[in-house]
């Protein structure tokens, strides 16, 4: 059975060795995939390029409104940033048996990487619609190295700090597997801030190429 908490999912982005976030499979015009609400937003924002590089993933996985369950980079660990499907279309509600398939990816995963710690946001409620006692009995199938996170009641998620192309991103040199610095800049009010190192959008999309294979 998977662990739960209470609290802030990002503050255990770096100790995480796959770090999920709930996601659908609606596709714009542009192939970028919907990232609108909730975690999928605050990802959206602090890794620029994520949403196109998941898009033509999933393109290529199971293209738009298809069932693709979870996305994990070939090149884990060093890309940790995964999805976890919990609906097809994003105005619709958090499918149950869709949630259950991607339970079962992510519990085939685990057994292949005992060892890794996993942390997803509660699947299926919030914008997804769906009662907790609703979700409960299915994620209750994954192993205890996922921790399953979710926000007290009465505290809002912290806004996403700006993004800010470092040098690094500019030229490319970044490795793989996306992480913050600390940065003074112009946008900040005379204070520190952290400062995102972006990859850019051909090298996530590198990093999830086709050999992602079904799970």
């Amino acid at each position: 059975m998977p662990q739960f908490q209470r609290g802030d999912i990002w503050s255990v982005y770096e100790q995480a060795d796959l770090f999920l976030i709930t996601t659908n499979a609606t596709l714009k015009g542009n192939g970028a995939l919907v990232m609108g609400r909730g975690l999928a937003r605050q990802a959206r924002d602090r890794f620029s390029g994520l949403d196109m590089a998941w898009g033509q993933a999933i393109a290529g996985r199971c293209g738009h409104l298809g069932r693709y369950h979870l996305l994990v980079s070939p090149h884990w660990p060093r890309a940790k940033l995964g999805a976890f499907q919990v609906k097809q279309d994003y105005r619709h509600q958090a499918d149950p048996r869709l949630i259950r398939k991607s339970v079962a990816a992510l519990s085939g995963w685990c057994a292949a990487h005992p060892g890794a710690q996993v942390a997803l946001n509660f699947p299926g409620i919030g914008n997804g619609r769906l009662s907790r006692s609703a979700v409960l009995p299915i994620i209750a199938q994954l192993p205890d190295q996922v921790t399953i996170w979710e926000y007290p009641p009465d505290v809002a998620p912290a806004a996403a700090p700006p993004a800010v192309f470092g040098q690094e991103a500019r030229a490319g040199f970044h490795p793989p597997g996306l992480h913050h610095q600390r940065a003074s800049g112009p946008n900040t009010q005379g204070g520190d801030y952290q400062r995102i190192v972006i990859v850019p959008p051909a090298l996530f999309i590198a990093l999830l190429d086709s050999s992602i294979g079904e799970i």
